[in-house]
């Protein structure tokens, strides 16, 4: 929780800005929803009427619903107010005032990234809450926690906790309650790809905000709609609902929800091919939630902005926006999003051709998930150490009561208490006993699993000698074989150097291309060996890749099948001229090479015609050999 105890200032009127599309949209919607009703009017008023009010309980009241009602437009402000409630609170005992000024600190930590800090906030405010029958500040507080652990990626228990905050609203008539639960639990569904659920709670929202006239609920449920539809590629519906979201968002001047339906907008564009307008939106967007101090958001945008300044090839743009983010999401640390970041500004700079910054950028990316998976793991080790302790404790639990039971149940039947003295002392030394064999036989157990274990290492490192050295011998055996191959090859050569040399002066030309062929086909296959020892070296990550003109290596493969073409009077026919790739050389003259050929031999037609096309797909080249029998892809 902040401590500076900053004056609280006056409203200002912002030009409207600009906010994320992300994919998670609705973990965030959470808090940006409690209520979701700021009104600028009764800001004014509640703000005048502090003015007068001496430093009592009603004073309170008033920098809470001030507090509360500036969260979707001024987070610095919601700040300011809450920490000024929670210090009067102090002094005047006031526990009431006191939880809804924890809350609202916690809806603002929340915001701005900071959910370990507003769920330790949030615990403090459901027993102040239940103590005062609070019910629909609990409702709220039951609410909170769902979205905390919505956000912590565990929606199971998120929705467990939505669930007790919807009955919790239904039970106490409270139509805000029910609105903010019936989107958190649509939320949590949608997370789970479960739409028409979700949509089943969005429409309920809808339905509950239309008699308390609630434009700014009715906004987020559009909005939360057309997500659905979009989610599930029916892009005419979402477009209508992302439509009637924006229209009332500017209506209301939620700057929040007006944010949140721009960057959706945004995204829908995107997704659209309408990148300009997308652009736009997100611009917007980014300006709208700086302005509320929604850093999280303001991350997202700025992500989202480098992405598209990506696919629309300014590189520079990117990297400029990536690293804005960076130093903004330094105060919040949210790893995905980091994570997200430097992939782009990697990309952007391979996109200039520094390809040296983006390696590094690369190395640097690929470090951080490798410690966010580790982190993952102790993370879940403390996860089953803590369910492990749960279910200890009940066990223990119940063996109390199971105990608690049995001295009523002797008590009732009014027995003397040497008896019950001696059951107990049997019913102890029975348990003592089996605790006892217990802890033997886990003792026992325990010795048994360290000797396997210590075994199935030993075993283990033995195995992996056996293999380093079977793939040292492996390699030598490629290099040297690969080594001693080349040496005919290189006689091969010369001689038939030589030979053309010599009948040059015959002007015989059919033994002369003979000559050719032979050559062209040992310069291949001295190829095709070098190649085979680059793959046998272990250190190598991967193949060199080239430029390769695939209709040079068409010409290069004819005169190697020359024989099977004619022998068949066969024909190759390039549909298209073939692209240049970055790929293997030597490889891809085998795989075209061998596609031609069996093309040839299986085929029964009396005049076999090979056909070589392709096609482009996104950043993909989809090539086809096909002939008139059989049809292979490449």
């Amino acid at each position: 929780m902040r401590n500076n105890q900053k004056t609280p200032q006056h409203r200002v009127y912002p030009a409207i800005l600009v906010i994320k599309n992300s994919l998670s949209f609705y973990v965030l919607l959470g808090f940006l929803c409690l209520f979701s009703r700021p009104l600028f009017g009764q800001i004014d008023s509640l703000e005048q009427q502090l003015v007068n009010l001496p430093e009592n309980t009603q004073k309170v009241d008033v920098l809470n619903e001030l507090s509360y009602l500036y969260h979707n437009n001024d987070i610095e402000q919601t700040f300011a107010y809450a920490n000024e409630a929670l210090a009067l609170t102090n002094r005047l005992n006031y526990i009431k005032g006191k939880a809804y000024a924890l809350h609202n600190l916690c809806i603002a930590n929340s915001i701005e990234g900071n959910s370990q800090l507003a769920m330790e906030l949030n615990d403090k405010v459901i027993p102040l809450a239940d103590s005062i029958k609070a019910y629909q500040l609990l409702v709220n507080a039951y609410r909170a926690k769902g979205i905390i652990q919505n956000k912590a990626s565990n929606p199971a228990k998120a929705i467990q906790f939505f669930q007790k905050s919807f009955d919790l609203a239904q039970q106490e008539n409270y139509s805000s309650g029910i609105i903010m639960a019936c989107f958190s639990l649509g939320n949590a569904y949608l997370e789970l790809d479960k739409f028409e659920q979700a949509r089943d709670y969005y429409k309920l929202a809808i339905t509950t905000a239309k008699p308390i006239k609630s434009k700014t609920d009715l906004a987020w449920g559009n909005r939360c709609i057309a997500y659905t539809y979009y989610q599930e590629e029916n892009y005419g519906r979402a477009e209508m609902f992302f439509e009637k979201a924006l229209k009332i968002a500017r209506e209301v001047n939620d700057k929040r929800s007006l944010a949140f339906a721009l960057s959706d907008f945004a995204s829908h564009h995107l997704k659209m091919g309408k990148k300009e307008l997308a652009e736009q939106y997100l611009l917007e967007s980014i300006q709208i939630i700086q302005s509320v101090g929604d850093n999280e958001g303001t991350v997202q945008n700025l992500r989202d902005l480098a992405k598209l300044y990506l696919e629309t090839d300014r590189p520079d743009k990117a990297i400029e926006i990536c690293n804005q983010a960076l130093a903004l999401n330094k105060k919040n640390n949210i790893s995905n999003l980091q994570l997200n970041l430097l992939g782009f500004l990697s990309a952007a700079y391979a996109q200039k051709q520094d390809y040296k910054t983006a390696y590094d950028i690369n190395h640097l990316l690929q470090s951080k998930k490798d410690s966010l998976d580790y982190k993952s793991k102790l993370k879940l080790t403390a996860e089953l150490e803590e369910k492990y302790q749960s279910k200890k404790k009940e066990a223990e639990n119940a063996l109390l009561r199971a105990e608690q039971q049995h001295q009523v149940a002797i008590i009732e039947q009014q027995q003397s208490i040497n008896i019950f003295l001696a059951i107990v002392a049997i019913l102890l030394g029975l348990l003592g006993y089996m605790a006892f064999n217990a802890y033997r036989r886990k003792r026992q157990n325990n010795l048994f699993l360290e000797e396997k274990v210590a075994e199935r290492t030993q075993e283990l490192q033995s195995t992996n000698i056996q293999l380093v050295q079977s793939n040292e011998e492996l390699a030598r055996f490629a290099y040297v074989a690969s080594h001693d191959l080349r040496e005919p090859l290189r006689n091969i050569t010369n001689f038939t150097q030589l030979l053309q040399k010599q009948l040059q002066s015959t002007q015989q030309e059919e033994a002369l291309q003979s000559m050719d062929i032979i050559h062209k086909n040992t310069a291949h296959m001295n190829k095709l060996i070098i190649d085979t020892l680059e793959f046998t070296n272990l250190s190598t990550v991967e193949s060199t890749k080239m430029p390769v003109d695939l209709n040079q290596t068409l010409k290069n493969i004819e005169p190697s099948i020359s024989t099977i073409l004619v022998k068949n009077n066969a024909h190759i026919e390039l549909l298209k001229p073939l692209p240049i790739v970055q790929a293997n050389d030597s490889l891809l003259f085998s795989v075209f090479k061998n596609l031609i050929e069996n093309g040839i031999i299986y085929n029964e037609s009396s005049a076999p015609i090979i056909k070589i096309d392709h096609i482009i797909k996104g950043k993909e080249y989809i090539f086809s050999v096909t002939d008139n029998g059989l049809v292979v892809y490449a």
